[in-house]
């Protein structure tokens, strides 16, 4: 028989009854001895762990019915077992058992997230598991805002919503979450964690990122990659009808992250994973905002014929393990950049540097730029600061959505603020001023990282000076510049 506990392998037998031998002599129960053979079947080796024949004297015979076997690698097993007896005599081997060592832990397979309506939201987690799942041991199944994740804080900051479970079969989990009335857009951060199998391995807490599947054209709306590194928000009426979009990342390879050396200007480093935003070549109506997340510190590894950014080493340790150098992004003396990859581009580095603003979400620094079209897209960083584009408006100040509610929900309008989006051609200082239309100064705004050329963006959440929600109505937001200023409106919708 076995039994397995913990991770321990107890292989036990019923001892056999040694006949008479030619002179009426025989041997007790308890004076045989055994040997065990122990196959490993991954290896195709019946003999991996224990051999079954010693050769020898009584060298590795075992004295009682019973095996104790510690510390195997996951995979099948066989095992079988013969008595031998005073006189080195043996029995037949046993019929072969067979078993199964298990140490791996479950994890998510998929999370599906059916937006039924407008603030219910079905979630079905279906886990991967080789071996089976303890439908005893229930996974516990949380979500937050994406951007406001407090999770597991005591007290009113607390933003965890617990959902309601409908069914555990062992393979998958479905619940119910109902968004709070002053949940504020429809994009979430499902947490997953406590789910174990039957020899207690217990997954690791998982955090997925989940947005509707389609995006109405009349309201616009934000998708999210699953690892929540990327976003894309488009205004209402963006494209011409509704749409699915999804965003995958091509997990690229981390020595690999070095684009090609440019004359004069450096190398250009990949400091994300390239992003595939799909349907490709989607064009739209007004600017969109890209959103991608990239690290604050990473690992430079230079090799005799490569140099790159390691992005899998995540700690200073690590790094000087791999023979690299740690650096902080913002001490690197490089300009982040976000870039679309164009395969049309031959002879010159094949990415079009589209610019952009660094803000923090978080605690976490990402790159967020305005675009018109889908594609693949990725965080960079250069020594050059020369923009590939032709097509740098910088006369030219948009706020996208053109209304938005800062005081609401956001239901309609996902995101409660406004983004002004404005380009420049060389970095310089720049400040957004918000006005009524009485002409009375209501906000002050600066970015919140020095402006870089390209496409910027800075965000105005609807507040005035002193934290409160200006009253509805239509402001003046003005963009001064060096030599210029811009202008262009808002309206603010309280809900």
């Amino acid at each position: 028989d076995t039994n397995i506990i913990n991770g321990t392998v107890n292989l036990t037998w019923i001892a056999p009854v040694d006949p008479e031998n030619a002179n009426g002599g025989s041997t007790p129960e308890l004076g045989l001895r055994y040997q065990l053979q122990v196959g490993y079947e991954e290896d195709d080796n019946d003999h991996a762990i224990s051999t079954g024949h010693y050769g020898i004297n009584e060298i590795g015979l075992i004295n009682r019915p019973q095996k104790n076997l510690r510390n195997l690698q996951e995979g099948n097993y066989n095992w079988r077992v013969r008595a031998v007896d005073h006189g080195y005599s043996t029995s037949n081997w046993s019929n072969t058992e067979y078993f199964y060592i298990d140490v791996t832990a479950p994890s998510i397979d998929t999370i599906r997230a059916n937006y039924v309506s407008s603030d219910q939201i079905i979630l079905v987690v279906k886990f991967k598991e080789d071996f089976y799942l303890d439908i005893n041991k229930e996974p516990t199944v949380l979500v937050t805002h994406p951007y406001y994740p407090d999770l597991g804080e005591e007290g009113a900051t607390d933003d965890s919503l617990l959902v309601d479970k409908q069914s555990f079969n062992g393979d998958e989990w479905t619940g119910v979450l109902i968004l709070p009335d002053d949940y504020s857009g429809k994009a979430i951060q499902i947490h997953v964690y406590g789910a174990q199998d039957d020899r207690k391995n217990k997954m690791s807490p998982a955090s997925i990122f989940k947005t509707p599947e389609s995006i109405i054209s009349q309201f616009g709306g934000t998708a999210i990659s699953e690892n929540g590194q990327v976003s894309i928000l488009l205004p209402q009426n963006a494209v011409s009808g509704d749409i699915s979009i999804s965003i995958t990342g091509q997990n690229v390879p981390p020595d690999s992250s070095s684009y090609i050396y440019e004359v004069n200007r450096g190398i250009t480093y990949l400091i994300s994973d390239l992003y595939d935003v799909k349907p490709f070549e989607q064009s739209l109506l007004k600017p969109g905002i890209l959103r991608i997340g990239f690290p604050d510190s990473t690992c430079l590894v230079t090799e005799p014929l490569n140099q790159y950014f390691n992005l899998k080493c995540n700690n200073e340790s690590l790094c000087a393990e791999l023979g690299g150098e740690w650096i902080a992004m913002p001490d690197s003396g490089m300009t982040p950049f976000i870039g679309m990859v164009d395969t049309s581009i031959t002879g010159l580095l094949p990415v079009l540097k589209m610019g952009g603003s660094q803000i923090s979400v978080g605690g976490n620094p990402y790159m967020q730029v305005q675009i018109d079209t889908f594609g693949t897209y990725g965080a960079f960083v250069t020594m050059d600061t020369t923009l590939m584009s032709d097509s740098i408006d910088i006369e030219t100040i948009v706020c996208q959505p053109r209304i938005f509610s800062p005081g609401g929900p956001g239901s309609v309008f996902e995101f409660t603020k406004t983004n002004i989006l404005y380009s420049l051609e060389r970095p310089e200082e720049v400040t957004a001023r918000i006005f009524n239309l009485s002409g009375r100064l209501k906000r002050i705004i600066k970015p919140e990282f020095s402006s870089e050329p390209g496409h910027q963006i800075m965000s105005w959440d609807g507040k005035d000076s002193n934290g409160k929600t200006v009253p509805s109505g239509l402001y003046i937001v003005t963009l001064e510049k060096e030599d210029s200023i811009l202008r262009t409106t808002v309206g603010v919708l309280n809900r």
